[in-house]
């Protein structure tokens, strides 16, 4: 079966000059073997040779291929950066080729800010407010996200390895800190926790949430978003668009909810948008393996790969509503 996107290395995306010239500087260090590329298997650990190459492209151009597993659903890159290499490119690539703000640092707060205040509000509708409680943010940027928490009474802090991010971060008068989020704060420490659109970079989610669990207080929370498959004709419009080399796994709302499931935390709130808020159990005994075995995902290929299918079509043909809703707002702020 072919895949929907073949890899031609074009950008599906409008770059400006600062994200192609890091694009090929990455492009030539994965040629050279400075950074160096991994395979990885599923989350659910079974190797299927019935798996879809859905892109062998991400909207970069880079040349990654996107994988639907047959046994989960579950959309993977095939190869992703070393730990070392991603390291790397996090600290000194990534902001500058996915924040196309061209160095608009006010912007990119600014804009945190909004998404933050989305989350405080949905927070506070479905847990309520905590006093005196303790926030931390893992991959904060400038720390943005958090300023409706800290403006509500939170004691926040938050970690990242973009260092101008972070110093932009603690000018606006947050406590930022560079680093692993595993050594700066300690066990059942966090009333609440926040992870925006981090989640999908990381080689073993269910480890790293296995870990985060360990930081949050019992009775505490976790708040999770990631960029939900079955919301890309809403928010991307084109499957390629959502596609990205940075991404290790692509997750919808079922997948999340075996996860809980799994773990043994309780979903407070989930949507298809990916938007989550977990609670830690009082009780809560965190697993001694990761084993991830979900059992009622099987359909979710033929689901998945119809409705990426689908999308596309809509896309190209101009049939998505909400392509053109987009399209007149913006017309409409213009005209204004």
């Amino acid at each position: 079966m072919s895949s929907l996107y073949k890899n031609d290395k074009i950008p599906s995306v409008k770059l400006n000059k600062e994200q192609k010239e890091y694009i090929e500087l990455v492009q030539g260090k994965i040629e050279s073997k400075v950074y160096q590329l991994e395979a990885i298997e599923c989350l659910c650990k079974v190797k299927s040779t019935s798996d879809i190459v859905i892109a062998e492209k991400d909207r970069y151009g880079f040349d990654v291929k996107n994988i639907l597993c047959k046994n989960c659903g579950l959309i993977r890159s095939e190869k992703i950066l070393d730990e070392f290499s991603l390291r790397s490119f996090y600290i000194n690539e990534y902001r500058k080729i996915y924040q196309a703000d061209d160095g608009n640092l006010d912007s990119f707060f600014a804009n945190q800010k909004k998404i933050g205040l989305r989350f405080y509000n949905l927070f506070f509708t479905k847990v309520g407010h905590l006093t005196d409680a303790n926030f931390f943010e893992i991959g904060c940027g400038a720390g943005g996200i958090m300023m409706a928490f800290q403006e509500a009474g939170y004691n926040c802090k938050g970690s990242d390895f973009n260092v101008e991010y972070l110093n932009y971060g603690k000018r606006m008068g947050l406590f930022l800190e560079f680093g692993d989020y595993q050594e700066l704060i300690q066990n059942e420490s966090q009333d609440v926790m926040m992870l925006s659109h981090v989640l999908e970079h990381l080689k073993d989610p269910i480890v790293e949430l296995i870990n985060i669990f360990e930081k949050i207080k019992p009775n505490g929370y976790l708040i999770v978003e990631v960029p939900g498959i079955f919301s890309i004709h809403k928010v991307y419009f084109n499957p390629i668009l959502y596609f990205q080399n940075a991404h290790v796994y692509n997750f919808f709302e079922a997948y999340f909810r075996e996860i809980a499931a799994h773990l043994g935390v309780n979903v407070i709130y989930g949507d298809e948008k990916c938007t989550f808020i977990f609670q830690k159990n009082k009780n809560h005994q965190p697993l001694k393996e990761s084993k991830f075995a979900p059992i009622n995902l099987k359909e979710y290929q033929t689901k998945i790969h119809q409705y990426l299918r689908n999308t596309k079509n809509k896309y190209l043909f101009r049939l998505n509503f909400y392509f053109w809703k987009t399209e007149l707002f913006k017309l409409y702020k213009k005209l204004k």
